[in-house]
This record gives structure tokens, C-alpha cells and sequence, in this order.
């Protein structure tokens, strides 16, 4: 077995520990949250945090897999690099929470005014974290972030199912999303040992862009595809129907974007070290059939077992959300195989291709949810 393969297989196995526990978390916190909530409040929710994750992805500026696919990079050029992205996070922070009037406004619902400012110190903290992330997974330490993600799910999914259980309101998911971030900050800027405040490198940040550029471009464009639905249905509908419509989604993306966390990292860090193009191709093919017959036995089972999982996981109040999560499960296996074809693009470095597929894929998407919400499908 090639040294690449160890190290898939060996990373693989300590982000499964990480993402897994992660995973069961937040099932079980769904499963509480479900029975002491309403479909409105996590409706509510759910816009701001589409928002949240535009705001987190345009601060990243890519700089984290530049920092994995730049070898040559120093601690000292990582840590000029998080002294710039630190000054990017409070600028996107703030900009994410003076737009709360906006929100407020397009989707007519004052609350927005008081959450939106709150989740905005969660951008902070986010943003931040970005050099830390890039530098563990350059070093591999998978097994330390594995622990990082467990602990800082853990943590906040206590504190905001005590709040949700004596308050009843959804600011115990804000909540949440905030103390996971400064939890995951803390931790990885510990693990990673980069300094704060260190002199800013401006040129690392040049270098980055001429790999990173089309990158968050297309990131940006993947952004839109995965939160056009949500911002759309939350317009055009009500409240609860989005959360109907959000849990649904929620449940289908476990295995697909989880799946996706969990290899994209560690197919990137393994195989960038390895020189042979050849070997490399071969080894994602191997990942990709794989996956299709993984994909068509978890869509098959969602598709025979909707109503049970949805009773299971949520309970009888959510039992409109069974149609939706069945209609939704014809996606699985696309979402499945595009969910970590990003980490091929990355590791041949084209970048420029991966924005034209991610670019070609949100137009047809958006598209199609435009008609839907217009129509009232």
C-alpha cells in the first residue's frame, strides 16, 4: 500500500472519530431541540445562519487551503497571514451585524434586529480560526481537530438544550453557534501554536490569491446553491414551512455533506505530497465508486423508511416534513459525489474548473427553485 493510501486511510479514521461524534450530537440535540421547539423558531434560525455561512465563507478568502497546497510557507508566514485574517474577520463581523435592519426587512420580522448582531461575534470567532485549521491539516493532526470538533459540539449542545428546555425560545440555538466558535477558536489556536499579533504578511495573501482566487469564487458560487432554497422559502412562505422544509434538508445533508468534511481535508493534505499525477488519479477514482454504491444504499433506505426516521428524529409534530425529505432524497447521490470532488479540483490545482462546474450547478439550482417558490411547488 502506497504511503498516500496510509495516510487517506490514517486520517480518514481520525476525522471519522471527530466528524462521527459531531455527527451524534447533533442528531441527538436535533432530536430534544425538535420536541421543545417549533417548526417557526428553528424557521427563524435557519435564515440567519444562510447568512451566517455567507459571511464566514467570503471572510475564509480561501486562505485555508492555500496554507495546505503552499509547502513552502513558514509558521512566521501562517502567522503574518492570521494577523491579516483577524483584521478581515472584525470587518466581516461587523458588516454581518449592521446588516441585521436589512434582514429584518426583506423577510419582515423584527427578531432579526436583536439575533443577527449576537451571531455576528460567532463570524468573529470563525473567521479567526481560519490559519489555525489551515495549519493543523497541513501537519495532519487530525486526530487533535477530531478532538477540538467533539469538544466544542459537546460543550454548546449542553448549555443550549438547558436553555432551550427552561426558556423555549430559539436563542438557545444562537447561543449555541456562538459558544462553538469561541470553544473551536481557543482550542485550535492552542493546537496549531501560532502567535497572535505577529506583523502582517501581505504577500503571503498576493501568493494565496493567485491559487486561492478561484477558489472562493467558487466556494461563493457552492454558497448560493446550498442557501438560495432557504432564503427563498423563508421569502415566499412562512416561517414554518421553512422549518419544515429546513429539517428535511438537514436530515438529508448528514450523510452527503458530512461525508464530504471528512474526505476533502484528508484526500487534499495526503495526495498534495505525492508527485505521481498518475497514482493520484487512480486513488479518486477509487474514492468515487465507492461512494456511488454508498449513496444509492443510504438513498434507498431513506427513501423505504421517510415516515420512521422523520417520527424517530422529530417526533409527530414534524410529520409534514416525510413528503419533502422524500421528494429532497432524489438528490442524495449528486450532493453525495459532488459534496468532495472539490478536494480532486484542489489537488491539481484547478481551481478555474471547479468555479465553472460549481458556477453551472447553482445556475441550474437557483433556477429551479425560482420556478418553485413562484409557482408554489
Amino acid at each position: 500500500m502506497s504511503q498516500s493510501k496510509k495516510d487517506i486511510i490514517s486520517g480518514v479514521m481520525k476525522s471519522s472519530f471527530g466528524r462521527g461524534g459531531i455527527i451524534v450530537f447533533q442528531i441527538l440535540t436535533g432530536i430534544i431541540m425538535a420536541r421543545l421547539l417549533t417548526p417557526e423558531d428553528f424557521g427563524i434560525v435557519a435564515v440567519v445562519y444562510a447568512f451566517l455561512n455567507l459571511f464566514n465563507l467570503i471572510g475564509e478568502l480561501g486562505i485555508g487551503i492555500a496554507i495546505i497546497q503552499n509547502k513552502d510557507w513558514s509558521k512566521r508566514d501562517i502567522e503574518g497571514l492570521l494577523s491579516v485574517i483577524i483584521i478581515v474577520a472584525i470587518v466581516m463581523a461587523s458588516t454581518f451585524a449592521l446588516s441585521s435592519p436589512l434582514v429584518a426587512y426583506f423577510f419582515k420580522n423584527n427578531i432579526y434586529l436583536e439575533i443577527v448582531p449576537v451571531l455576528a461575534v460567532a463570524v468573529l470567532f470563525r473567521v479567526s480560526s481560519i490559519c489555525c485549521i489551515g495549519q493543523i491539516r497541513k501537519k495532519l493532526w487530525f486526530g487533535k481537530y477530531s478532538i477540538i470538533l467533539i469538544l466544542s459540539e459537546v460543550i454548546s449542545s449542553v448549555v443550549a438544550i438547558i436553555y432551550v428546555y427552561h426558556n423555549r425560545d430559539p436563542w438557545g440555538l444562537i447561543y449555541k453557534g456562538v459558544l462553538f466558535e469561541l470553544i473551536h477558536l481557543i482550542a485550535c489556536l492552542k493546537v496549531s501554536r501560532l502567535k497572535l499579533f505577529q506583523k502582517l504578511n501581505i504577500k503571503a495573501v498576493r501568493q494565496s490569491f493567485n491559487y486561492s482566487g478561484f477558489q472562493l469564487l467558487s466556494n461563493s458560487i457552492s454558497y448560493f446553491s446550498a442557501n438560495t432554497d432557504t432564503l427563498l422559502v423563508a421569502r415566499y412562505f412562512s416561517a414554518s414551512s421553512l422549518g419544515f422544509y429546513d429539517r428535511a434538508f438537514r436530515l438529508l445533508r448528514y450523510p452527503s455533506v458530512n461525508i464530504g468534511m471528512l474526505f476533502n481535508p484528508v484526500i487534499h493534505s495526503s495526495l498534495v505530497k505525492h508527485e505521481k499525477k498518475d497514482d493520484q488519479i487512480g486513488i479518486c477514482f477509487s474514492i468515487i465508486s465507492l461512494f456511488i454504491y454508498f449513496g444509492l444504499l443510504i438513498s434507498i433506505v431513506f427513501h423505504l423508511f421517510a415516515k420512521d426516521i422523520i417520527l424517530l428524529l422529530y417526533g409527530e409534530k414534524w410529520l409534514d416534513t416525510t413528503n419533502i425529505f422524500i421528494i429532497l432524497n432524489v438528490a442524495l447521490l449528486p450532493q453525495l459525489l459532488l459534496s468532495f470532488t472539490n478536494a480532486f479540483y484542489q489537488l491539481f490545482g484547478d481551481t478555474k474548473s471547479l468555479f465553472k462546474v460549481n458556477s453551472i450547478n447553482t445556475f441550474v439550482f437557483i433556477l429551479l427553485v425560482l420556478v418553485a417558490c413562484q409557482y408554489g411547488l
